[in-house]
């Protein structure tokens, strides 16, 4: 049995997070109640009824993404990925890890804030090429389309080690700095073992410790003991850095620095010795 529900149209409104939307119901439509399943058919939206000043809850400029894979779209920005929040949330990243949001010529194919840390992305000619937001990060970074970390080109590490090793074996981990800043490493502990995502120290510090500076132009050498594994596999070394501190003479974690990305060294294999 179908049953006919009278609703005044004035009190319908359409519901969004934070807010409520305003629709408009002709006289003649009604809420379907059948088998169980509530069927509401809206006709005559009010056009216009999306105000942008009013959507772009941080002033940012960027929309909320959405849960589709499109994601949604930025106040006059180009789509979210996977609803990551628009070109706003990636300006928000941009400045939030040092860096500056500027216009560039980069290729037709490119939308705003394109990952710069690797080639191609603007390297098109001016006639293909269109304005685009990019991020501008600190002299040794660059921005991978989610943040300013490490330019890999500028500064990176590199590890020296035996092949095959017995259960300890010396390792030095050397940080190349090769940006016109100074940059800063833990005052404790030599390199970090990454293994996916987890960070171990080679060492066991009571405190922080004073932050290392690097110069520009330099390189810092760390030497330790690596622990040999008991199985053949591969291994990589890191170091966390400091860029665009503000404050000398303290912990790295007091140095008001923008970013502290992991730089990592190319992995190595081990072969543990009998």
């Amino acid at each position: 049995m179908t049953h006919n529900l009278g609703i005044d149209s004035s009190q319908l409104r359409v519901g969004w997070p934070t807010r409520t939307v305003g629709a408009r119901i002709a006289s003649s439509d009604r809420l379907r109640v059948a088998s169980g399943a509530v069927l509401v058919t809206l006709l005559s939206l009010v056009p216009g009824a999306c105000n942008p000043e009013v959507d772009d809850d941080d002033r940012d400029g960027g929309g909320i993404g959405g849960t589709s894979p499109n994601g949604g779209t930025g106040n006059g920005g180009a789509p979210a990925v996977g609803g990551t929040g628009g070109q706003g949330g990636a300006a928000e990243a941009c400045v939030r890890t040092g860096g500056t949001v500027v216009t560039r010529l980069c290729c037709e194919s490119v939308a705003d804030f394109p990952n710069l840390c690797v080639a191609g992305a603007c390297g098109c000619a001016p006639s293909s090429s269109h304005d685009t937001l990019v991020c501008q990060c600190p002299s040794g970074m660059c921005f991978d389309a989610r943040a300013c970390g490490a330019d890999p080109h500028i500064v990176y590490a590199t590890t020296d080690v035996e092949d095959d090793c017995p259960a300890m074996d010396d390792v030095t981990l050397t940080l190349h700095n090769n940006s016109d800043a100074t940059l800063y490493l833990p005052g404790c502990g030599d390199y970090w073992v990454k293994d996916g995502e987890t960070y171990t120290p080679n060492a066991v510090c009571a405190w922080e410790g004073i932050a290392r500076p690097v110069p520009a132009g330099t390189s810092y050498v760390a030497a330790g003991q690596y622990r040999c594994p008991d199985a053949a596999g591969s291994v990589t070394l890191c170091v966390q850095v400091g860029f665009n501190c503000t404050v000398a003479g303290v912990p790295l974690s007091q140095a008001g620095c923008n970013s502290l990305p992991w730089v990592c060294a190319p992995s190595f294999g081990l072969i543990p010795l009998p």
